[in-house]
């Protein structure tokens, strides 16, 4: 993995722990942030390979938070981890692509009140629950 994937896989894992209950198993940073929330998984950070010590603590984690067992790992971190990731019965459902654009002929970006949180861990709940089902009703005034 070189280092723009490296630092933007600890980017993914650091965003991803926030506004939960975040735990940490060698490379894998593992969030529940509430019952049956999509977001409740693991990202792999780039740091290193993942060990069967570092998938069970994980399993354990998720099994304790009653969710399932789920991993991100960006495609570099994937041939590595294969064997281990089969052997534990763990099956491939999505891929996620980046497509880029020409910067040069974009139209102007569309106007908007945007200003920081003052408390990022909040939005990061916040958002969080966004993800989960029927949590978007009620929640667009916030």
């Amino acid at each position: 993995m070189n280092d723009a994937l490296r630092q933007l896989a600890r980017a993914e894992a650091a965003a991803h722990g926030r506004g939960g209950t975040r735990a940490t198993f060698g490379p894998l940073v593992a969030a529940h942030h509430g019952p049956g929330l999509p977001l409740n998984s693991a990202w792999h950070d780039g740091s290193a390979p993942m060990t069967a010590q570092d998938l069970l603590a994980f399993e354990a984690f998720s099994a304790a938070h009653d969710m399932p067992a789920t991993l991100h790992l960006l495609s570099p971190a994937v041939n590595g981890a294969l064997p281990l990731l089969t052997a534990r019965g763990y099956t491939l459902t999505s891929v996620l692509h980046a497509y880029t654009h020409d910067l040069r002929d974009l139209p102007p970006a569309p106007s908007g009140d945007v200003r920081r949180s003052d408390d990022p861990d909040a939005w990061a709940a916040l958002s969080a629950q966004g993800f989960g089902p029927g949590s978007e009703i009620g929640r667009a005034h916030v």
